[in-house]
């Protein structure tokens, strides 16, 4: 063989191991890479799957009423007040039981903060001293306990009163403490100024008491629960410990601050950086005034001192056994005072969160949270809430481990320190990591006292939720007659009777509002409520129940009284269970916006009724607010219709509509509109003189009710301006639904 022939032969050689070589590589990257498309299939394959329709069925199976039963034993065998040894107790406890579920991450945040406690060693009193100045009758306010081998709760107070004494030879009586009561007094005749004066619970918040008591000089106030609300005699029998009634010497603890926060702190957390006002500053924010809760037994008692005078108008009635008068000078000579030994503390607080992480958009946040802390052993508020959260949290991550539930978002459990003082633990929270939730939350489900009845579902939401709780209802049964629905529309239906009643006000009364006010995201406040016809309660509305904030908080008054079996826990838990289901895995986040233009049209006609020919004398019109909502109506609509033709498949556009969807809400946030206790939401916040309520449009009737107390120009202009931001807000909801390219102002 000559050598071109060797050549050839190794260049054949050659050629050939290099085309196997070539074969192997690309047979081993095509095989790679057909790996690498099917992940990449699988992984687009995930981005874009909705939610189970049938998830809930997992739900109502794991949901368990005996394990509520004993978080609620456990949370409630001990009083848990802000700032104490167990406050710290129960967040570890919390906390461990995140670990012991195993819930993918877990964290606890300590504040310090300026809380108020009655002294230990003496009683708040009310002192009866006769013409000779002797004391005639000390009454320390106290409770009694009833049950055996329950732990002694803090003694009777108002936190943030004015520690001091009070003293008059005049006693009033100004039914509700609310503006038209002391204007009903004055209109008879009536000088409630350096008085002491006594007023009842109910019908607004009792900070705003004190607060319009002190407004008209009134020197010390006296509140009470009348029994006609708490104890009416149709359930005489009914009284606690043989059921769910206010005993007479039962009293109804809480905050009288009228804001929200640390008080040192306004605006910013309370931690180890942050700035604190000094003493006098606070002085001046919190109440000036004493100001103490009593039994009705004692109220009974001082009404009786008081000479015989004008008897009050029906409305101002009550059911003590007696005549109820406007007061005035108490008979033969006597002063009354009133004794207050409150001590404000700097404490520490803590917060407790735990998160089951999303798999595709773990840095969305869907939130549930409650308050832990209570004014004595809060068997229903707060720990009602604690107790389906605790479940919830378990069942979730139970769920989650199974494969049962994929959730997309991530789903934060939250537990709130020192709510009752004023809402601080939420509020310090929120403003510590303000930036970060106002970029990444989606919603917050806020479940405080889940059981003030145990009829009907009752519901405060956004307006964009509320499409999302009527589905959720529908879908769950009460009874095998009934869905949860059912029952609600009829127990609380809608004026024209399609719906049940769903109210936007969720005002200050818990801890949704900063993340309605400042982060702004939709929110829910939910509940049991009681059957309206129930003739026991003619007089107490839904919100609120008889020991309310009292020693008779206890496990005893749900387990025997209120929901032995815990089926109407459960039922809520479901409830609550799947709106985070829902929320957390559907595709596009089940929010209607054009639910939201059609319920502020309705509020807007309510608000034009009440002030346009008002305004119209003051020569401010209200076209162009009119002209701003029908321009959202229009816009809403036209996004829902795009919305239904969205090609799913195409993720990017998923997350567009998605954005548009979750920045609607804060579009109504407006930071320099309204100064009033930072409350930023134009269209619903708490009432200047309300905060358990709200108004529509509360820049603009904060700046009415101003003006009508006192006319001149500087407040005239306020009102136009506030208007002018109203319309603003609106119109950039507008521009949030719009096509990216669409910056017309009108449509």
């Amino acid at each position: 063989m000559n050598l071109s022939s060797k050549n050839f032969l190794l260049l054949l050689s050659f050629g050939v191991i290099v085309a196997i070589g070539l074969g192997f590589l690309i047979g081993f990257f095509s095989k790679d890479a057909k790996k690498l498309d099917q992940d990449t299939v699988d992984y687009y394959k995930r981005l874009i799957r909705d939610f189970d329709p049938n998830g809930v069925e997992h739900l109502i199976q794991e949901v368990n009423a005996d394990s509520i039963r004993n978080y609620l034993r456990n949370i409630t065998f001990l009083p848990h007040q802000g700032g104490t040894e167990m406050d710290k107790k129960s967040a570890d406890y919390i906390i461990d039981s995140f670990k012991d579920f195993g819930l993918d991450h877990y964290d606890i945040f300590e504040y310090n903060v300026l809380l108020d406690y009655p002294d230990e060693k003496k009683f708040n009193n009310i002192q009866i001293y006769n013409s000779s100045s002797n004391l005639e009758k000390n009454y320390d306010i106290d409770e009694p306990t009833y049950d055996p081998g329950v732990s002694p709760v803090s003694k009777p107070f108002l936190a943030y009163a004015k520690s001091g004494s009070a003293s008059s030879d005049e006693l009033y009586y100004a039914n509700f403490c609310m503006e038209e009561d002391f204007k009903t007094l004055f209109d008879s005749g009536y000088d409630v100024k350096n008085k002491l004066v006594i007023c009842r619970y109910g019908k607004i918040f009792r900070g705003n008491k004190v607060q319009i008591a002190q407004e008209y000089g009134v020197k010390g106030l006296i509140l009470y629960d009348d029994p006609l609300r708490a104890a009416p005699s149709v359930a005489s029998d009914l009284i606690y410990p043989s059921g769910e009634f206010l005993p007479n010497q039962g009293t109804q603890r809480g905050t009288v601050m009228v804001t929200d926060g640390d008080p040192l702190t306004p605006f910013y957390p309370s931690n180890e950086y942050g700035y604190r006002l000094p003493d006098k500053k606070i002085d001046d924010l919190l109440p000036k005034i004493p100001a103490q809760v009593v039994g009705y037994s004692i109220a009974y008692e001082l009404f009786k001192l008081i000479g015989k005078n004008q008897q009050v108008n029906n409305e101002w009635k009550g059911e003590l056994n007696m005549t109820y008068s406007y007061g005035g000078k108490l008979e033969n000579n006597r002063t009354i005072t009133l004794n207050v030994f409150n001590q404000r503390e700097r404490r520490k607080t803590y917060n407790v969160m735990g998160l089951i992480e999303g798999s595709d958009e773990p840095d969305r946040y869907v939130m549930i949270g409650n308050h832990r802390d209570s004014w004595t052993l809060g068997s229903l508020d707060p720990s009602s809430g604690t107790a389906v959260m605790l479940e919830l949290a378990r069942v979730m991550m139970k769920l989650k481990k199974e494969n049962k539930w994929s959730p997309k978002r991530s789903v934060m459990f939250l537990s709130w320190g020192a709510e009752e003082y004023g809402l601080i633990g939420s509020v310090e929270w929120v403003e510590e990591y303000l930036k970060k939730l106002q970029a990444n939350s989606i919603t917050y489900l806020n479940i405080d006292t889940m059981i003030k009845g145990n009829y009907s579902y009752r519901a405060y939401a956004s307006p964009i939720l509320h499409d999302l709780i009527y589905d959720v209802t529908k879908s769950i049964r009460q009874t095998s007659e009934e869905s949860v629905f059912d029952r609600w529309l009829k127990n609380d239906p809608n004026q024209d009777n399609t719906e049940p009643e769903i109210s936007p006000y969720l005002g200050s009364g818990s801890d949704h509002m900063s993340f309605l006010q400042k982060v702004g995201i939709p929110c829910v406040e939910q509940y049991f409520a009681r059957d309206k016809k129930n003739i026991y309660f003619t007089n107490m509305a839904s919100s609120s129940y008889p020991t309310y904030h009292s020693a008779y908080e206890t496990f005893k008054l749900v387990n025997e009284f209120l929901d032995p079996k815990f089926e109407t826990f459960r039922i809520l838990g479901i409830i609550v269970g799947e709106l985070l289901r829902r929320l957390s895995e559907q595709l596009i986040l089940p929010f209607n916006v054009h639910r939201f233009s059609t319920q502020l049209q309705k509020e807007y006609e309510l608000f034009k009724n009440d002030q346009k020919d008002y305004l119209a004398s003051l020569g401010i019109q209200l076209d162009l607010l009119e002209n701003s909502i029908k321009n959202l109506t229009y816009v809403s609509q036209n996004f829902n219709k795009r919305l239904e033709s969205i090609d799913k498949s195409k993720y990017h556009l998923v997350r567009m509509y998605n954005d548009q969807l979750r920045n609607f809400e804060r579009s109504f946030l407006d930071i320099a509109g309204k100064d009033r206790n930072a409350y930023y939401h134009m269209i619903y916040a708490p009432s200047i003189s309300d905060a358990y309520g709200g108004d529509v449009f509360p820049s603009v009737t904060d700046a009415i009710y101003n003006y009508k107390k006192k006319a001149d120009n500087d407040l005239l202009e306020v009102i136009k301006l506030q208007i002018s931001i109203v319309i603003y807000t609106i119109q950039s909801a507008s521009s949030v639904l719009k096509e990216h390219f669409d910056f017309k102002r009108y449509v």
